[in-house]
């Protein structure tokens, strides 16, 4: 600011722009977390809605109980993400890894099993005819459809979703979200496209953009929406939780 003055900020001491007239509230924050890994996962196996539907492997387990543990510190003194309200509930896709993770945090959170929400606008795209084969496997035999995909939002794989129609997707589940839940916190259990398409949205980004987005099993990306249609990323694929996993 020219003049000198203080910039204006939020009760989590964020600072935000486009900055409107009145009081915009609190916000509502998303804590947008990636599942747990799979075998699928673990062997670089696209694993989209209409392919295989794994459970957790192992150390996925391990991945959803280091995500709850992290998630239920925040709020308190040994939150990594100090301005971070608790979550007071918690949504996932209906995908077996992904249940799985938000029940185990559910759990951490003190929530049952029972009170995790399934939501269909969570799950991840179908990649058609490139589901359960690994890049290098679609690289040797959908070379033009794979450069196709990776250069367009309107092109989808055979028999698969367009990162367009994703996009629309994700963007209604989160609208939803945002408007029966004002001023609070939320745990959204998803996928990486998924996680990717919120980040893009809220960036504003072009559609280079959706590629540009790291997303680690049980990772977490932030993002914060207030009433007046300010939207603020906090943190993007934090994994201070994961050391050592």
């Amino acid at each position: 600011m020219s003049d000198g003055a203080a910039a204006p900020t939020t009760s989590y001491g964020s600072v935000r722009a486009p900055r409107r007239d009145g009081d915009p509230g609190a916000p509502t924050t998303l804590l947008v977390a990636r599942h747990g890994r799979t075998p699928n996962t673990e062997a670089g196996r696209f694993a989209g809605r209409d392919g295989e539907d794994p459970a957790l492997s192992a150390t996925g387990e391990q991945d959803a109980a280091r995500l709850g543990a992290v998630v239920a510190a925040f709020g308190g003194p040994g939150s990594v993400l100090p301005d971070v309200p608790r979550p007071t509930a918690v949504v996932a896709s209906p995908m077996r890894r992904t249940r799985q993770t938000a029940q185990v945090a559910a759990a951490a959170l003190g929530l049952r099993a029972d009170e995790v929400t399934l939501d269909d606008g969570w799950v991840e795209a179908s990649f058609g005819s490139w589901e359960n084969l690994t890049y290098g496997e679609i690289v040797d035999r959908f070379p033009q459809d794979l450069a196709a995909w990776q250069g367009s939002m309107t092109v989808a794989p055979h028999g698969g979703d367009a990162l367009t129609d994703v996009m629309a997707r994700v963007r209604g589940a989160r609208q939803r979200l945002v408007a029966g839940h004002p001023g609070e916190c939320v745990l959204v259990v998803t996928h990486a496209t998924c996680v990717r398409a919120v980040v893009h949205e809220a960036l504003g980004c072009g559609d280079e953009g959706m590629w540009r987005t790291r997303v680690t099993p049980a990772a977490l990306t932030v993002v914060r929406y207030w009433r007046d249609g300010g939207v603020e990323v906090a943190a993007v694929n934090a994994t201070a939780h994961l050391a050592g996993a």
